[in-house]
């Protein structure tokens, strides 16, 4: 008994912080506090092994720096914990990003303010008043990333444009950059270059505009000195390793890497010394004379080959593993749809026979039931079919389905609805609560002889639905799980894995099915 608790107690503990990790951001606040604190220390250490200063920095000085950053920059955690609740109190994206940003304005200003004129003197000898300062400037740029990735993840056509940007395109960016910038250098300081001399790095756009032919001219040339490279890379992702490797094994590829080189090296060596800018200032390619079979040169075509290796694997890797994702997701959403076109039939079947024991017994409701069946088939038709709908419209499907069983029922029926929800448009599947209900009147209280009851209970708060169905109960001749209870298990488990608890509470006369579910 007491390892099962400490067993269910370690797991509570480990899910608890998994959603501390998951939902909150302070925590990335602090080890930035933790971080600089850290590196302030070894800076000290630094001067003290460089006899700057007197005292060899410890736990002191360390635990000390941390205490005066979490208390100057205390209001930021708190803010950054309200930021999510805030969030949701604009209806304008505008206004919540104007108070965002007016917030750290005002607090770093005000920071700055307090240190320059009052505290400086007080925290100079536990950190340095520059350090707060810049422990500011990195919170806010924390702050500003984070907002950034929101605003990404709900910018679908940049995440596409970002998927389709492999390694290959962004090794090319790169290239171009670098090309682009040794350019602008060499026409900014075009006399020594001219003169064979060492150009400074500086960087004037007015000559770059006078000189732009030029500027295009030895942009080229290095472009093809980087492609030259490149070309190694390529063969050795898209040919050596890809097929030969994988397909035939290491003597293969290592027999391709070889001819490769052997093959390619020479030819792009001689290229690249046609070229005027290598002739003139030898830049281009490793040897510092012109000769073409000089060893630099293969040694390069080597490195390259070498380096991109494990490059290659890790993101082969995880395209791979990419892959794979996706198709258990598209596996998933498959039979979702299938266990969704389950439940809809099931009900149906249901109503339709209650229907038609109306119809016979010619009763006064039939008109209303047609009525209210209509509506709650317009529902499954058009909202089912969505992965996602606003709560407030499932609970409005929930109301008119235990209306239209009350009107075909005619017992005596202890009901009560419990509804405290937050977020009217908190979204979540269609057709998932339903089943509960469903289940209740079909096997607690159509069966009932004497009086039953009904007691529902949904409650939200930011990312949690705990939903609570307690019904009557008469036990069934079969025992065997029926077609409603084992969906909804199944969809809970595709729809949230790991992320919902489903308890069932069964005794002689009571049926309680308890669910939670973490939305994110």
């Amino acid at each position: 008994m007491l390892k099962l608790l400490l067993y269910m107690f370690i797991k509570e503990i480990r899910r608890r912080t998994e959603h501390f990790l998951l939902h909150q951001s302070v925590w990335m606040f602090v080890a930035i506090l933790l971080t600089i604190s850290l590196l302030h220390t070894i800076d000290l250490d630094r001067d003290f092994r460089k006899n700057v200063i007197d005292e060899l920095p410890g736990w002191g000085v360390y635990l000390r720096g941390t205490a005066v950053l979490l208390l100057v920059y205390f209001p930021i955690l708190i803010f950054e914990w309200f930021l999510p609740g805030l969030k949701k109190r604009f209806t304008e994206k505008w206004q919540f990003y104007g108070v965002w940003a007016g917030f750290y304005l005002v607090f770093i200003i005000l920071i700055n303010v307090l240190i320059t004129n009052f505290f400086a003197n007080a925290i100079d000898s536990i950190i340095y008043e520059e350090l707060i300062l810049i422990t500011g400037i990195w919170l806010f740029i924390l702050s500003a990333l984070l907002q950034l990735q929101h605003l990404l993840k709900n910018q679908h056509s940049m995440i596409e444009w970002a998927r389709k940007l492999t390694l290959d395109h962004a090794i090319l960016i790169v290239l171009l950059v670098f090309a682009l910038i040794l350019s602008t250098a060499v026409v900014s300081d075009y006399e020594n270059f001219r003169n064979n001399k060492a150009i400074n790095m500086d960087f004037e756009l007015g000559e770059v505009i006078n000189r732009f032919p030029v500027f295009i001219t030895i942009f080229l040339q290095l472009m093809m000195a980087y492609l030259g490279g490149y070309f190694f890379y390529f063969v050795n992702s898209r040919l050596l390793i890809s097929k030969l490797l994988k397909k035939k094994g290491i003597v293969h590829y290592m027999a391709g890497v070889a001819g490769t080189i052997a093959i390619f090296f020479p030819l792009i060596s001689q290229l690249l010394n046609w070229l005027p800018v290598q002739q003139q200032m030898g830049i281009l390619t490793p040897s510092e004379n012109q000769h073409i079979f000089a060893i630099e040169n293969g040694g390069f075509a080597i490195g390259v080959i070498a380096l991109s290796i494990p490059v290659i694997l890790v993101i082969q890797w995880f395209q791979q593993n990419s892959e794979i994702n996706m198709l258990e997701k598209e596996k998933a959403q498959t039979e979702l749809n299938l266990l969704k076109q389950q439940i809809n039939p099931h009900f149906f079947f249901n109503t339709l026979n209650n229907l038609y024991a109306l119809s016979l017994a010619k009763s006064d409701a039939t008109p209303e039931v047609v009525l209210q069946l209509s509506e709650l088939m317009r529902y499954v038709i058009y909202k089912g079919k969505n992965s996602r709908v606003a709560i407030s419209e499932e609970v409005k499907y929930l109301e008119d389905y235990i209306q239209l069983q009350q009107i075909r029922l005619n017992k005596t029926l202890d009901l009560s609805f419990e509804k405290e929800v937050d977020d009217q448009d908190l979204m979540i599947p269609p057709l998932l609560l339903i089943i509960l209900i469903e289940n209740a009147f079909k096997h607690g209280i159509e069966p009932a002889e004497n009086e039953s009851f009904l007691h529902i209970d949904l409650t939200t708060d930011q990312d949690t639905i705990y939903f609570e169905c307690v019904n009557s109960y008469e036990p069934p001749s079969e025992t065997s799980e029926g077609i409603g209870l084992s969906n909804l298990k199944r969809r809970l488990e595709l729809t949230y894995p790991n992320r919902y608890q489903l308890d069932i509470d069964q005794t002689k006369d009571t049926f309680k099915a308890s669910l939670k579910i973490e939305l994110s």
